[in-house]
C-alpha cells in the first residue's frame, strides 16, 4: 500500500480500491480453489500450490515493483499520528468494518444451513459478498479521489451496513420472516456498503495527516498504510472471535444485530466528530498542534536570529 500511495499520489483511494478488488477476488476464489486442490491431491496440495505461487510472485515483484524511498532518510512518527483527533473515529470504523467481514467467515455457513442449501450454493453466497466488494471498491476509491468527501462516504457506507446486518439475521427487532431472499439481498448490499465504508478511510487518514503538517512523502504514506493495515488486521481477528462467541452465546440473528449496532455506533461517532471538527459547517477547525516533520535544520532556524530587541515571535508549529 505504501508503494502504491507513493506511485499514484493523485489517485490514492482509487488504487487502494483496485488492490481491494483483487483481495475480493482472492476472497471469492480461495474456498473453491482450495476445495478443488484438496479433492485432487489431499490436504498438502493446496499449501504446496499456494506456497509455490507466493514464491513466484516474490521473484516477479523484485523486477516489477518500482524503487521508492531509496534516498529517504527520515521516518514517519506513529506517536505524532496518534496525536491527531481525526485518527480515532476513522480507526474505530476500520476495525468495525473489517470485523463485520470477518464475522461472516465462521458463522454464515451455519446460518445458511438452516435453509437446507447445498455446499455449492453456500459457496455462491460467499462469492456474492466478495464479488460485490471487489466490483465496487475501485468505484468508491475513484469517487473519494475526485470529490474528497471521505467522511460522507463512510457515514453512508456504515449506515447501509447497519441495515444489512439487521436484515442478515434477520434481527428479532424487525420481526421479519426468515426468508432466503432477504439474506441474499443483505449479503449483496453488505459487500457494496463496506466498500463505501472502508475505501475512503485510507485517504481520509492521509488528508488528516497533511492537515496537521505531515509531509506528503513516503514517511507519512508508510505510517498511514501501516496503521491502516494494523487496524484492518485487528478487525479481521476480532470479527470471527466475537462472531463465534456471540452465535454460541445467543444465536445468529442476535449476533448480526450486535454487529449492526456497532456499525450504527460508527455512524454516530463520525457524524458527531465531524460536526465538532468542521464547526457545524463553518470550516475545518485549525489543528491544535502542527507537525513539520519534513523541515530541515535550516528551515527550523528563525529568520531574525540576532534580533537586537531579543524578542521572538510565538511558535505556530512543532518541528519534530
Amino acid at each position: 500500500m505504501t508503494i502504491t500511495a507513493n506511485t499514484f499520489p493523485d489517485n490514492m483511494a482509487q488504487m487502494m480500491g483496485i488492490l481491494e478488488a483483487f483481495s475480493g477476488v482472492g476472497f471469492m476464489a480461495g474456498p473453491p480453489l482450495g476445495g478443488l486442490l484438496y479433492s485432487i491431491g489431499g490436504y498438502k496440495l493446496p499449501f504446496l500450490v499456494l506456497g509455490g505461487i507466493s514464491l513466484a510472485t516474490i521473484l516477479v515483484n523484485v523486477f516489477l515493483l518500482p524503487s521508492v524511498g531509496v534516498e529517504q532518510t527520515q521516518t514517519g512518527s506513529i506517536k505524532n499520528m496518534l496525536l491527531i483527533p481525526a485518527f480515532y473515529p476513522v480507526a474505530i470504523g476500520v476495525v468495525v468494518g473489517s470485523a463485520c467481514l470477518g464475522f461472516l467467515d465462521p458463522t454464515l455457513s451455519l446460518h445458511l444451513s438452516s435453509f437446507n442449501l447445498s455446499p455449492s450454493l453456500v459457496a455462491v453466497a460467499f462469492l456474492l459478498i466478495g464479488g460485490m466488494y471487489a466490483v465496487t471498491s475501485p468505484i468508491w476509491g475513484y469517487i473519494a479521489d475526485k470529490k474528497k468527501c471521505t467522511k460522507i462516504m463512510m457515514v453512508l457506507g456504515y449506515y447501509v451496513s447497519t441495515i444489512c446486518y439487521l436484515l442478515l439475521g434477520p434481527s428479532p427487532i424487525l420481526k421479519l420472516p426468515n426468508d432466503l431472499w432477504i439474506v441474499i439481498l443483505a449479503l449483496g448490499l453488505t459487500g457494496l456498503s463496506l466498500g463505501s465504508a472502508l475505501m475512503p478511510a485510507f485517504l481520509d487518514l492521509f488528508l488528516s495527516a497533511s492537515w496537521y503538517g505531515f509531509p506528503d512523502d513516503l514517511s507519512t504514506q508508510g505510517v498511514v498504510s501501516g496503521l491502516f493495515n494494523s487496524l484492518f488486521s485487528l478487525g479481521g481477528f476480532l470479527g470471527p472471535l466475537l462472531g463465534g462467541y456471540l452465535v454460541q452465546r445467543f444465536d445468529f440473528p442476535w449476533a448480526s444485530t450486535i454487529f449492526a449496532a456497532a456499525n450504527l455506533f460508527v455512524v454516530l461517532l463520525i457524524c458527531l466528530f465531524s460536526l465538532w471538527e468542521y464547526r457545524c459547517g463553518k470550516g475545518r477547525r485549525l489543528p491544535w498542534i502542527k507537525f513539520n516533520e519534513g523541515s530541515s535544520s535550516e528551515e527550523q532556524e528563525p529568520l531574525l536570529a540576532n534580533n537586537a530587541s531579543g524578542s521572538s515571535s510565538p511558535e505556530k508549529s512543532i518541528n519534530v
